[in-house]
């Protein structure tokens, strides 16, 4: 996949968001934001410049509090994101829909800051505190309360492989455990074939688009060789994201390949 087509599958799926959007009615929803705060973004996607947060704790007017996360996004001519920071409380106006990558996302046609919620702080840190599990398969593992995930590190040979498992409370989510498991019998032979699969979608794209005048092609075993530092990403829908460090195979672009525990993988792209 080149940069182009990275590109193009994005504007799809933001397509598709924005579709749903117009399905949906406005509500307003105050709510406590995660511990990593806004970010102003601009990308090939995003029609312009855009706040955009995390919701750890939220509730429609009226509502019941809500800990599922929540994606904020909030278009806008100047930079307010200094505003929303870690564990501050906002109110916002908008739509929400489910977006194919990030989950529930709310486009937010108004944003203020707010002072604090009591009954969201509550849920929220209680949410926020540190939590450490001793899983089966990876050993130690933390939650990362900003994206949601629990976090570690194990080997597998002589390869450290990252491993992130998507949170459901204060344990792992079990249908992402329940692929871990099974990626578990066989570790090794799961990320050579990823490697494989990886090597027969690319290594023709990094021949013609990516090598450098003169340079000799790349040969697959060369290809796979470059494919390092693991990271596995399971989540509660039975799938998973693979990604490597890719070297000088696209110029400090990584490799990201989708699929399920079983080996059957999809689609192999460029990432990072």
């Amino acid at each position: 996949m080149t940069e182009a087509d990275y590109f193009e599958q994005e504007a799809r799926l933001y397509a598709e968001f924005l579709e749903r959007l117009e399905h949906k009615p406005t509500v307003e929803i105050s709510g406590m934001i995660r511990p990593n705060g806004a970010a102003l973004i601009s990308s090939g996607v995003l029609p312009q410049w855009t706040t955009v947060f995390f919701a750890i704790a939220w509730r429609i007017a009226g509502g019941e509090i809500q800990n599922i996360p929540l994606r904020v996004e909030y278009p806008a001519e100047i930079d307010i994101s200094k505003h929303f920071r870690s564990r501050s409380f906002f109110v916002a106006r908008g739509r929400i829909a489910e977006h194919p990558r990030a989950g529930l996302t709310m486009m937010a046609s108004g944003l203020e800051e707010w002072h604090t919620i009591p009954e969201i702080e509550a849920i929220g840190e209680r949410l926020l505190r540190p939590i450490e599990i001793d899983h089966p398969v990876v050993g130690k593992m933390k939650i990362d309360h900003g994206i949601n995930v629990f976090e570690g590190e194990m080997r597998v040979g002589a390869t450290k492989v990252r491993i992130m498992l998507d949170a459901n409370g204060d344990q792992p989510d079990a249908q992402s455990d329940r692929s871990l498991v099974a990626i578990a019998k066989d570790f090794a032979l799961f990320l050579d074939q990823a490697r494989g699969f990886a090597a027969d979608k690319l290594l023709a794209l990094r021949n013609s688009s990516w090598a450098e005048p003169g340079e000799p092609p790349t040969t697959r075993d060369q290809f796979i060789s470059k494919l390092t530092d693991p990271t596995i990403s399971l989540y509660p829908d039975g799938t998973l994201t693979l990604d490597f460090e890719a070297g000088d195979l696209f110029w400090g672009h990584g490799v990201e390949i989708s699929g399920t525990p079983d080996g059957a993988f999809d689609e192999a792209s460029l990432c990072g």
